[in-house]
């Protein structure tokens, strides 16, 4: 059997301040879904066409194609728009799914930080998220460390990354 080659992605972990403390903002993804269904992520997802071609300040080539896919899949999946300039997408990570796993993504991670009076709603998600809310990352971790929540590891280890 071949590998399967991972399919171009980027997620974005939106935050802002709120009464001196981080805030990340968190979506649990519809459990119809073929990959991590009823998990809590960050919004994002594949790297598509339209966004290879999408001009973004500051950035070329693949780079570009991945902020302007961390922002396509943030304002689909949550309404909230961010201007399409490299100077408000942070690479913090790159993760390729296993070799094993029967869907494979090779995902760029963004900190980005939220508009000011940034609302997001994953009623525009089109029924690909169930829920999200505003969470302090260590609040959300006890909340993982409890069961009350599932996370995969990747979004566990930046939670941890943001404690820190």
């Amino acid at each position: 059997m071949s590998e399967k080659p991972p399919i171009p992605a980027a997620v974005v972990i939106l935050w802002r301040r709120c009464g001196g403390a981080l805030e990340v903002y968190l979506v649990e993804r519809a459990a119809h879904l073929a990959f991590l269904g009823g998990f809590w992520a960050f919004p994002g997802g594949r790297v598509e066409e339209e966004d290879q071609r999408r001009p973004v300040a500051g950035a070329a080539g693949d780079y570009a194609a991945r902020i302007a896919a961390a922002a396509r899949e943030l304002a689909e999946e949550t309404g909230v728009v961010v201007v399409l300039d490299a100077a408000r997408f942070l690479a913090v990570g790159r993760i390729v799914t296993p070799a094993w796993a029967p869907q494979r993504f090779d995902a760029t991670y963004f900190l980005v930080e939220a508009p000011a009076g940034a609302a997001p709603d994953v009623s525009c998600s089109e029924g690909e998220l169930a829920a999200g809310l505003w969470v302090r990352p260590d609040q959300v971790l006890v909340e993982w460390e409890n069961g009350e929540r599932i996370i995969s590891p990747v979004v566990i280890e930046a939670l941890r990354a943001l404690v820190s």
